[in-house]
C-alpha cells in the first residue's frame, strides 16, 4: 500500500523493485503451466521424422505455447528415453528458437516504432542464426563431440548455446550498419512529429518527464529554425549549428525542406501531442519536484510557440520588403535577418557554454541586448521617416515587424529561462 500511493524516488525504487517480481512470477507461473506437457504427450511420436519435420515441430510447438523451454524439456524427455537421437533433438532446440520470435513480434504489433525495429531485429538474428544451425547441424554436432562430452543431454545444451553464439560473433562487427538499416524502418512521421514520447510510457513518470524534456527542446531548435526560414534566402548553416549545438536531431533533412508555413503547423502539432503525453503523465502519480518539472517545460512549449506565431504574422511584411524596390526597406530587411540571427546565435551559446551552464547574468544580458536591438532599430525607423526614404504605410509595417520581432526574442529567451535554469534562479531574474 506504501509503494503503491506514495510518492518520491523510494517509491519509485519500490514500484520497480515489485514490477520486477510480478515479471518473475508470471515467468514462473507461465512454466508451470506448460511443465505437464511432458507428462500429457506422448513422445514416442516423434521417432521416425525426417530433420526438416522436427524443425517444423520445434517452430509450431514453440509459437503454441510461447515457450521455447517447454519445448526444450520435451525435447530433453525424448533424448533421454532414446525416443529420439542428438541430430533429430538438436533441429527441434532450432526450431523452438525460431518458434519463439512469434511472441516479440505480436507484441510489437501495436507498439512504437522502437519496438518495432527490436522485434524486426530479433526476428532478423534468430532467422539468420537458426538457418546457419540447420545447414550446418552436422558439422556443428561434430564439433562438439570434439569437446569429449557424452552425455546427449549436455550435448545438445551445449550445441543450442554454440549456435547462438556463433550468431553473435557474424552480427557483432555489423552493429553500427545493422542499427542504421533498423533505423530506416518504421519511420512514418505523417502521424506523430515528437521523436520521444511516442517510445514512452506515460505510466513510468521518470522517463515521461524527460522524454517531455527531450521533445521540448526539439520544438526549441525547430521554432528557431522556422523563424530563420522566414527570410529568403535562408543562412545556408542554420540548421547545421543547430545540431551541433544539440538542439536539432542530425536527421532534420525533412525539417529544412518544409516551408515556413508548413514548418508552423507541425510545430503546432508537436505542441498539440507534447501537451496531450502531459496529461496522460499527470494521471499518474507525480510528486511536487516532478510537478514543477512537468509545469516549467509546459510553460517552454508554450513560450516557444508564442516566439514562432510572432515571427509568422508578419511573414507577409517581411516579403514586401524583400522584395521591395525600395532599398531602405531592403536595408531594414537586412537588419532583422541579423536580429532574428543573433538570437539563434544566443541559444546556441547559452546551451553550449564549455565547462558550465548558463547563470542568471546570461538571459539579464540577453533581454538587454533584445531591447538594444530593437530600440536601435525603432530609432532608424524615425530616421528614414524623417529622410523622406519610406511612407507612412512602409512606417507601419517596420514597426510592427521590429516589435513582433523582439517579441519573439523576448519569448524565446523565457523559454530558455524555464529550460536551462534552476527554478531559484528563475525566481530571482524574475525579480530584476
Amino acid at each position: 500500500i506504501v509503494l503503491v500511493g506514495a510518492r518520491g524516488k523510494l517509491a519509485e525504487y519500490g514500484r520497480i523493485v515489485a514490477a520486477l517480481g510480478f515479471l518473475l512470477a508470471g515467468l514462473a507461473l507461465m512454466k508451470d503451466s506448460v511443465s505437464g506437457l511432458t507428462d500429457t504427450y506422448d513422445i514416442s511420436r516423434l521417432a521416425g521424422l525426417s530433420a526438416w519435420q522436427f524443425l517444423l515441430f520445434g517452430i509450431v510447438a514453440a509459437a503454441v505455447v510461447q515457450s521455447s523451454s517447454a519445448v526444450m524439456m520435451l525435447t530433453l524427455t525424448a533424448l533421454h528415453a532414446d525416443v529420439v537421437g542428438l541430430p533429430d533433438a538438436a533441429a527441434v532446440a532450432i526450431g523452438a528458437d525460431l518458434g519463439t520470435t512469434s511472441t516479440i513480434i505480436i507484441g510489437s504489433l501495436k507498439g512504437a516504432a522502437g519496438k518495432k525495429r527490436v522485434a524486426l531485429a530479433h526476428v532478423i538474428f534468430n532467422v539468420t542464426t537458426d538457418a546457419i544451425a540447420f545447414v550446418f547441424l552436422a558439422p556443428l554436432l561434430a564439433l562438439v563431440a570434439l569437446t569429449g562430452i557424452t552425455d546427449p543431454l549436455i550435448s545438445l545444451v551445449v550445441f543450442h548455446s554454440l549456435f547462438n553464439l556463433i550468431g553473435i560473433v557474424l552480427f557483432l562487427p555489423f552493429l553500427k550498419p545493422f542499427a542504421a538499416l533498423l533505423s530506416r524502418r518504421f519511420n512514418v512521421r505523417t502521424a506523430q512529429e515528437s521523436r520521444f514520447i511516442g517510445e514512452t510510457s506515460p505510466a513510468v513518470t521518470v522517463a515521461a518527464l524527460q522524454a517531455i524534456r527531450n521533445d521540448t527542446a526539439l520544438i526549441i531548435g525547430r521554432v528557431v529554425l522556422h523563424n530563420l526560414t522566414m527570410f529568403s534566402p535562408p543562412a545556408p548553416d542554420q540548421a547545421d549549428k543547430l545540431v551541433a549545438s544539440g538542439w536539432l536531431p542530425p536527421d532534420n533533412s525533412e525539417l529544412r525542406s518544409r516551408p515556413p508555413e508548413s514548418m508552423y503547423r507541425h510545430n503546432k502539432k508537436l505542441e498539440g501531442e507534447i501537451l496531450g503525453f502531459a496529461l496522460r503523465v499527470q494521471e499518474h502519480a507525480l510528486d511536487e519536484n516532478q510537478t514543477r518539472q512537468l509545469n516549467r517545460m509546459l510553460l517552454v512549449v508554450r513560450e516557444a510557440v508564442h516566439a514562432a506565431k510572432s515571427v509568422r504574422d508578419i511573414q507577409h511584411n517581411l516579403d514586401d520588403f524583400s522584395q521591395s524596390t525600395n532599398e531602405k526597406l531592403n536595408e531594414f530587411y537586412e537588419h532583422f535577418r541579423e536580429s532574428v540571427s543573433e538570437t539563434r546565435e544566443v541559444l546556441i551559446r547559452l546551451k553550449s557554454k564549455p565547462d558550465t551552464r548558463p547563470v542568471i547574468r546570461d538571459f539579464v544580458d540577453f533581454n538587454e541586448s533584445i531591447h538594444t536591438k530593437h530600440d536601435r532599430l525603432h530609432r532608424y525607423i524615425y530616421t528614414a521617416i524623417d529622410e523622406a526614404h519610406v511612407d507612412d504605410t512602409e512606417v507601419s509595417s517596420l514597426l510592427n515587424v521590429n516589435r513582433e520581432i523582439r517579441n519573439s526574442s523576448l519569448a524565446l529567451n523565457r523559454a530558455l529561462q524555464a529550460f536551462l535554469l534552476e527554478e531559484s534562479e528563475i525566481e530571482t531574474l524574475n525579480e530584476i
